[in-house]
């Protein structure tokens, strides 16, 4: 385990902004997509029936839209598709249907929708832009960047055109031109906190933890509420050794939620590279009372061994066991611990169930029976 805990899903990835609401999802990772703002209508739908026309398409696609507003979304897909039906190349009905369909999560449907607006309309950078939103839901990450490079191409000024190619871009581990795309985004918005966030996480993922940590302190400045920006911080700090730092931006993160074990842990990693084990067993013992997590157990089970507290240590990773009986990394922790007390018969049943769900293990064995045959001849 990466004691040091940099997270793969720092933050929201992809930003979105449907009907006129925000959305951001974590991980380094819940994660959704810019995308423009599609206002629907409030009107009175009584209003709406005394001046509804059933034979023009405008009438039938206002409907779905007051339908879409009361969330009776199969009415209002039927609207749409009406409105289709009286009017093929009505732009604003295929639109609005796949506006529907991405609020529904039917990102297939949503596409087909989307290549509609398209057929009349190639140049619709709005529908290009949804278009590669789906595709990037299914995964079609190389389809999806293409269509965010024809939107950001047509549309350059468009801060969320840049951000969203970039993300398609981290997607496929293009971090070089990542870092391009979305500083192109930050030029045309300084102030999107997610942009310096995710320009951050592909800076660290090409190694430039000083660059990588000068974004993230900026994303942190612009939104102090977003406590994934402290944590990809701390994550950076202790890659760069600087351990009480990133301890002040892991109890940062503790501020917004006093609970979270998945943060508790990171914050007696560091403790324990700061040698402050006691604290650090402290944290770890309050984390499993908030969490059951095998890495969690580990993690305390290695700092009680650090304070020689070997029984104690067993007795985590026995706990670690019951919790998760198919995670090799406790079992290999537990048997090299009952090594160094030279309790090899034990040992090796811990390390042989090791190596029965993880066969690499098999390559540590040597180091083992080395330090049996130290230990042994010390003893003559």
């Amino acid at each position: 385990m990466n004691t040091r805990g940099w997270r793969e899903n720092t933050s929201a990835d992809l930003m979105a902004e449907e009907q006129g609401k925000q959305n951001a999802t974590t991980d380094f990772i819940t994660e959704e997509l810019k995308e423009f703002d599609v206002a629907l209508p409030h009107t009175d739908f009584e209003e709406e029936e005394e001046e509804f026309d059933p034979t023009s398409a405008c009438s039938w696609c206002e409907r779905g839209d007051v339908l879409c507003s009361l969330e009776l979304f199969d009415f209002a897909l039927e609207a749409y598709e009406q409105a289709i039906e009286l009017e093929p190349s009505y732009i604003q009905a295929h639109t609005s249907k796949g506006n529907l369909h991405v609020q529904l999560e039917l990102h297939k449907e949503a596409i087909e929708a989307f290549e509609q607006v398209l057929v009349h309309e190639s140049n619709n950078v709005y529908a290009m832009n949804c278009k590669a939103t789906a595709l990037y839901r299914l995964g079609r990450y190389k389809q999806a960047l293409m269509y965010y490079e024809k939107a950001s191409l047509l549309a350059p000024d468009e801060a969320a055109f840049h951000y969203n190619k970039a993300v398609a871009l981290a997607a496929l581990e293009h971090h070089k031109e990542a870092v391009i795309a979305y500083q192109r985004c930050i030029r045309l918005n300084p102030e999107d906190a997610n942009a310096y966030n995710n320009q951050g996480n592909s800076l660290y993922k090409l190694h430039f933890y000083q660059k990588a940590l000068a974004v993230y302190e900026q994303a942190a400045q612009l939104n102090p509420t977003e406590p994934v920006f402290f944590e990809n911080k701390a994550a950076v700090l202790m890659f760069l050794d600087r351990y009480e730092e990133a301890l002040v931006a892991y109890e940062q993160v503790l501020a917004f939620d006093a609970k979270n074990a998945h943060i508790q842990m990171r914050k007696g990693n560091v403790l324990v590279f700061l040698k402050r084990y006691e604290e650090a067993i402290a944290i770890y013992e309050q984390a499993l009372e908030h969490a059951e997590d095998v890495a969690i157990y580990n993690a305390l089970g290695r700092t009680l061994s650090e304070q020689e507290r070997y029984e104690d240590a067993c007795a985590i990773y026995d706990k670690a066991i019951a919790y998760d009986a198919d995670d090799p990394g406790t079992y290999w922790a537990k048997g090299t611990l009952l090594w160094r007390l030279l309790r090899y018969d034990e040992a090796m049943i811990a390390c042989g169930a090791a190596i029965e769900r993880a066969p690499q293990y098999k390559d540590l064995l040597r180091f083992l029976t080395i330090e049996q045959l130290d230990d042994t001849s010390s003893q003559v």
